[in-house]
């Protein structure tokens, strides 16, 4: 198996976080109406004027996510997006990027991005796709 040492740094990681962060809560957001209503995903492809492809891209992470594609793709799953921008914890160990540790990766890539990425550190801010009900409280990271 083929083994590299590479250092994404603190800006990588945050964004790969948010990013990934996304694409879960909109997955979430769809197997959730699918299993209520059983939209699928040529459903929301027809509702946006776009190709299934184009909506399975967004969905599996082989397609960039915009604030507008999030946009339309929560309004034809009937949510709303609210964002939480708060300070990122700071947690010590060994993922600590301000000590200049590295990410040690084993596995192949995917379309230019790790499909394996492992890691112990903290998970990433949050981003909600929720229903249409205005929601009061704030998840924490």
């Amino acid at each position: 198996m083929t083994s590299y040492l590479i250092d994404p740094g603190a800006r990588g990681v945050a964004v790969g976080r948010f990013l990934d962060r996304v694409r879960r809560e909109l997955l979430d957001a769809f197997l959730a109406e699918q299993r209520v209503s059983g939209v699928t995903i040529e459903d929301l492809a027809s509702r946006l004027s776009k190709s299934r492809s184009e909506i399975n891209g967004y969905l599996a992470g082989t397609r960039p996510l915009c604030l507008r594609s999030i946009a339309d793709l929560a309004w034809a799953l009937n949510r709303s997006v609210s964002l939480d921008i708060g300070a990122e914890p700071v947690f010590e160990g060994q993922n600590s990027y301000d000590m200049g540790t590295s990410v040690h990766y084993h596995g192949s890539y995917a379309f230019g991005a790790s499909s394996a990425l492992t890691t112990t550190a903290p998970p990433p801010p949050v981003i909600h796709v929720a229903g249409a009900s205005v929601r009061s409280e704030s998840v924490g990271a």
